[in-house]
């Protein structure tokens, strides 16, 4: 018996393509109205079907939620910053130096996280 293979990218598809975004080129991912985009750390946001609880529970353990809206990948973090009312403030090792705050109701499973 074969043991799967654990996979290394997230299929995205565009029309009749599948792109591969690897898991180490994705900085974050983005719930926004009713689409999730997935944002690269060139730069990119890639567009997919699925929803942020789907895609959270095919993402290895380097990406965690810190909000309702947002996954990041805790390899791509440059800093984290303590927040007003219980936020962390996360800056992404990313073209943009992308801002992230996290969720009120997500400080104490961040601190347990980063062991802060």
């Amino acid at each position: 018996m074969q043991v799967p293979q654990k996979a290394t990218a997230l299929p995205i598809k565009t029309g009749d393509r599948i792109n591969l975004v690897r898991f180490e080129n994705i900085s974050f991912l983005e719930s926004s109205d009713k689409y999730v985009y997935i944002n690269t750390i060139d730069g990119q946001k890639h567009l997919t079907d699925q929803s942020l609880t789907a895609l959270e529970e095919k993402l290895p353990s380097e990406f965690y939620r810190i909000q309702k809206s947002y996954i990041i990948n805790k390899d791509r973090i440059k800093e984290m910053h303590r927040h007003f009312n219980s936020r962390y403030l996360f800056t992404m090792d990313d073209k943009a130096n992308t801002r992230l705050t996290s969720g009120r109701t997500y400080h104490d499973s961040i601190k347990a996280e980063f062991g802060l």
